[in-house]
């Protein structure tokens, strides 16, 4: 996703992320980065550029966070991790300036947009302007056959013909789209889903555009992988992956 931060406006490809709330980008001093091929947004360039203080609610906000007296009350945090409009202008709106960041990032983006549902996510700091509605569609970013699109407010209502839709469910932590998974359908057989670390009915799962496999409960995986199995005629290859951290 491409927004332009400070004034002049210094252009940033990110992460479309409705699993974080903090929208944020390499700044320059960055003695650990990961590489980028964009130069890194230098605050020290931008006009409107101003430190959040540590007794901002927003900076409480952020959970993992240190206030430092020497740095003058600065913010400190830490996270782990179509169809277009025009250009809008969002003033005040608060970013994370990232000098000490590492993960698997691709070195074509330089950052997250933040699309999760705490205050300090861009999706609550557009506020009443777009009445908390946005919808995507993310092609891969390799992708020569169509643009990925995001729309905000009435653009992002999806109706027409075929369109289905589940309920959100509120929980915590609200940084999370929380959904209910049923079951899951392998041709003629039905797994129900017998519930996750996040709960046994409703809000089970969650929805994260910034994580790119479906995560599964072990046992559940294991009744999925055989249905599956079962209904295709080919022999299994062994192969060893790598484990997921």
């Amino acid at each position: 996703m491409n927004i332009s931060i400070g004034t002049p406006p210094f252009e940033i490809l990110a992460i479309a992320d409705t699993g974080s709330d903090l929208t944020w980008t390499q700044c320059d001093p960055c003695p650990e980065c990961y590489k980028q091929d964009a130069p890194l947004f230098n605050p020290d360039s931008s006009s409107t550029y101003k430190i959040l203080s540590c007794s901002s609610r927003q900076c409480q906000e952020l959970g993992d966070h240190i206030c430092s007296i020497e740095a003058n009350d600065t913010c400190f945090y830490s996270i782990s991790d179509g169809s277009t409009t025009g250009p809008v202008a969002l003033p005040k709106t608060i970013i994370g300036c990232g000098h000490n960041n590492e993960g698997t990032f691709s070195e074509k983006g330089s950052g997250i947009i933040g699309l999760g549902g705490r205050v300090v996510s861009l999706i609550s700091q557009m506020g009443a302007s777009i009445a908390g509605k946005f919808s995507y569609c993310l092609v891969p970013f390799s992708s020569e056959s169509g643009k990925s699109q995001i729309n905000f407010g009435n653009n992002a209502v999806v109706s027409g013909s075929g369109v289905v839709s589940t309920p959100l469910v509120k929980k915590s932590p609200d940084v999370f789209y929380f959904l209910t998974l049923e079951a899951i359908g392998v041709d003629d057989d039905k797994l129900e889903f017998t519930g996750s670390s996040l709960g046994r009915t409703e809000g089970n799962i969650i929805i994260d555009s910034g994580t790119t496999l479906t995560i599964l409960p072990r046992d559940f995986y294991s009744k999925l992988e055989t249905s599956v199995a079962s209904k295709i005629a080919a022999n299994r290859t062994d192969r060893e992956f790598e484990p997921l951290l």
